[in-house]
């Protein structure tokens, strides 16, 4: 019964599950699910360094099966019950069972053993040395996120409040450290089922806040381009709105709609932690 209120929970924030990246293809925002080949040409890849403007953007990449995590100044891979870190040569591991994740967060909880299986990064501002890392509580496809900041000095993490979906892309440090942005996936089934929304965290007040999509009348599908600080007062950024019915009749080619929003920090109202 837990499991099942907790997925519902998730699948409700998107109103909508393979792993995806973000692509542009002919202006218009589009995901596409990430291979999975078992080729040995693939397995023996090696890990791409991020090619993001954004420097606390942190990239997820595939290999051997597993997620490894980039940035220009930070890697990052999951082994065995704990996160190990590395910043220009200096070391750090998170242990699974340290994060701030209790049992009522957990779809399956055991006494014995942690409902943690992974744990991502999402963004790294580096002139703070903060780490925001997702800590997913399932392994079904809307599942339930822990949001924790973590200090590479003090080793102390903050626990922001919960999100959900399939996966977080996108995220970015403001660049007095006081905010950090990212884009949860949510999906409906398929490719053409896939929504994004943004969400800010406060780090000051160790709070999150969804924001409200943009309003696209008659549009069932928004997606989540390109953010940026403007400052560090005013977030931006774009949207892509179709209709999940002519992008199942048209993959390859079908109408969009897109904007770009500007949203005033100020303005948001964080709400009391999950």
């Amino acid at each position: 019964m837990r499991k099942t209120l907790l997925v519902a929970v998730a699948a409700i924030i998107f109103g909508c599950g393979t792993l995806l990246l973000l692509r542009h293809h002919e202006n218009r925002t589009e995901f596409k699910p990430i291979p999975q080949s078992n080729t040995k040409s693939e397995e023996t890849q090696s890990i791409p360094v991020a090619t993001v403007s954004d420097p606390s953007t942190v990239e997820r990449a595939l290999k051997d099966n597993k997620n490894y995590y980039r940035s220009a100044s930070l890697f990052a891979e999951n082994i065995d019950q704990h996160l190990d870190i590395e910043v220009r040569g200096k070391k750090y591991r998170i242990e699974f069972d340290q994060l701030p994740v209790t049992k009522e967060d957990c779809a399956n909880y055991s006494n014995s053993k942690s409902c943690v299986r992974s744990v991502g990064v999402v963004a790294f501002d580096e002139a703070r040395g903060r780490v925001l890392l997702d800590v997913p509580t399932d392994t079904w496809k809307n599942v339930p996120m822990v949001m924790v900041g973590y200090e590479l000095s003090t080793g102390a993490f903050t626990r922001y409040g919960m999100t959900g979906g399939i996966e977080l892309q996108e995220g970015i440090a403001s660049p007095s450290g006081h905010y950090f942005a990212f884009v949860s996936l949510g999906t409906a089934g398929g490719s053409c089922g896939i929504s994004g929304r943004v969400s800010v965290v406060d780090t000051q007040l160790k709070k999150m806040v969804q924001l409200e999509a943009p309003s696209f009348p008659g549009i069932d599908m928004i997606q989540m381009g390109r953010m940026q600080w403007i400052g560090d007062s005013e977030l931006s950024y774009e949207s892509t709105a179709f209709k999940s019915d002519d992008c199942i009749a048209n993959p390859e080619s079908y109408k969009t709609q897109g904007t770009t929003t500007r949203v005033k920090l100020a303005d948001l109202t964080f709400p009391e932690q999950d």
